[in-house]
Order: C-alpha cells, then sequence, then structure tokens
C-alpha cells in the first residue's frame, strides 16, 4: 500500500512537471482573455532572461500563424520578472483562436487558445445558420439587458416567445420543422430583426 502511495505520488510529480515544461522556460505565464471588442495577452518573464524583440502570432487552425504585433528592443529583465500586455484590437468573432509568442532568437512559448464567442461586426447574429439542431442568437449588448425574442415561421406562426437578460438567448428549433424562420429581438425600446434556416 505504502509502495502504491509513493508511486503514485511520484507519477502526480511527474505529470506536473510535464505540465510546467509545455511553457517556454522564459516564462512564468501567458494568459488571454476576450473582452471590449479585443482580445487581451499577459505574459510574465522570469526573472534573469531577456530576448530581442517580441512577434505576437494569431492562427485559426493553431498551425498558419500570422504576426498582429511586435514589441521591438530588449523585453525581460535581468535582476526582476517583466509583466507585459497586448491587445488584439481586430480578433475574429465566434470562432477559436491561437496566440504565440516568439521571444526573437530564443524560441516560441505555448499555443495558447481562445473559444471566442463575443460580436464585434454587427450588433446581432443567429448562429449558427443554417442551423442543424438548437442555436443562440448573440447580441452586442450588455449581460444585465434584459431582453425579448420572438421567432415566427414564414406562414406567420409564432413559435417562440421569450423574455431573457444578456447577450445570448437559446433558440430551441431542433423539434421545428425544416424551413425559414424570422426573428424579432427587442432591446431597450429597439427592435432588431433577422432570419436564420432550419435544417
Amino acid at each position: 500500500m505504502i509502495g502504491l502511495r509513493i508511486g503514485l505520488m511520484a507519477l502526480a510529480f511527474v505529470g506536473n512537471a510535464v505540465l510546467c515544461a509545455q511553457e517556454h522556460p522564459y516564462l512564468s505565464h501567458f494568459d488571454l482573455t476576450e473582452g471590449d471588442g479585443q482580445v487581451t495577452l499577459d505574459w510574465t518573464m522570469v526573472s534573469g532572461n531577456t530576448c530581442d524583440g517580441t512577434r505576437i502570432l494569431r492562427s485559426r487552425d493553431s498551425l498558419n500563424f500570422e504576426e498582429i504585433g511586435v514589441l521591438s528592443g530588449l523585453c525581460g529583465s535581468i535582476t526582476t520578472p517583466t509583466f507585459f500586455r497586448h491587445a488584439d484590437l481586430d480578433p475574429p468573432e465566434l470562432t477559436t483562436a491561437y496566440y504565440r509568442l516568439e521571444l526573437g532568437s530564443n524560441g516560441s512559448s505555448s499555443i495558447q487558445r481562445i473559444d471566442l464567442k463575443r460580436l464585434y461586426s454587427v450588433e446581432h447574429r443567429i448562429f449558427p445558420s443554417p442551423m442543424p439542431n438548437n442555436g443562440t442568437l448573440l447580441l452586442r449588448v450588455d449581460p444585465e439587458v434584459r431582453v425579448g425574442l420572438r421567432i415566427w415561421s414564414t406562414n406567420g406562426r409564432l413559435v417562440h416567445d421569450v423574455t431573457g437578460h444578456g447577450d445570448r438567448l437559446e433558440v430551441p428549433s431542433e423539434a421545428w420543422p425544416a424551413g425559414v424562420y424570422v426573428y424579432e429581438a427587442t432591446v431597450e425600446n429597439k427592435r432588431l430583426r433577422g432570419r436564420f434556416v432550419v435544417l
């Protein structure tokens, strides 16, 4: 029993070591946050490490990256940890994005993933469309805002009428017949209209 416990502790230690080894040794963390129409990248370089410039890269598939920013000059410090922040002001929307840092000639960071769930380019959108199962109405509003949603079939039959709060309302279309549907969202006395297809 004692041998098993020691073996499990050793296995946990090795697992943690493998997880820690996935990040570049110059970095203590590398994090992504979505908000305010942008993706914010935060990272900290461990004291005692420097590099000559940092390239910020973004990808849609985790394989093919494009440069979206550069921090020129010396990065990091010999004596203290150094915090960095970069804002991607034009991220893709409603998709998964991947980010990576190139630390001068010292190699690359890990690849960090973020699932982007907010609208930036339009006020409202049904997602996905066409809709094979249930979907979601996405709105560019604060999460506390009261929203009314009504959906009609093309023959004028009201199929859904709900009131909720926030920037996303569920559309329970799984049992609806295939076809085109029209929606109207009421947000603070403004009416937002659109249409979508159920498969």
